[in-house]
């Protein structure tokens, strides 16, 4: 799969881009959602999975942006987050899924798995 990852710490954004790169994903990795928002004018991610708290534009108005552009209205979107927000305001902004920090890589390849299920692919 395509994956988009934007999450605001490098270091956590390096070990999940390397463990699913050695699952097979092609992965993207930004720090800042609007280098990622660029990034997907070029390019179709199958997911995007998204920090809810970063600076600058945090994971509710990355999702809204992505959200305003059509090619993107389906695309699950992965919430990782170690906020207080509930679930259901996470649902109600249209993420596919949640996983709560800390967050460890089998938590990363189990929504991917969701993903994959839901949209069919899965073998």
């Amino acid at each position: 799969m395509r994956i988009l990852i934007v999450d605001d710490n490098p270091e956590a954004l390096f070990v999940v881009e390397s463990f699913l790169k050695t699952l097979g994903h092609k992965v993207y990795g930004f720090t800042d959602g609007r280098e990622a928002l660029l990034w997907l004018k070029e390019s179709q991610p199958e997911v995007i999975i998204a920090d809810l708290s970063m600076p600058k534009m945090d994971g509710f108005d990355f999702l809204k942006h992505v959200r305003a552009q059509s090619a993107y209205a389906k695309v699950p979107v992965i919430c990782i987050t170690g906020t207080d927000a509930t679930d259901e305001q996470i649902g109600a902004a249209g993420f596919f899924s949640i996983l709560r920090k800390p967050v460890t890589l089998l938590d990363v390849m189990g929504a991917i798995e969701q993903v994959q299920y839901a949209a069919g692919t899965m073998q």
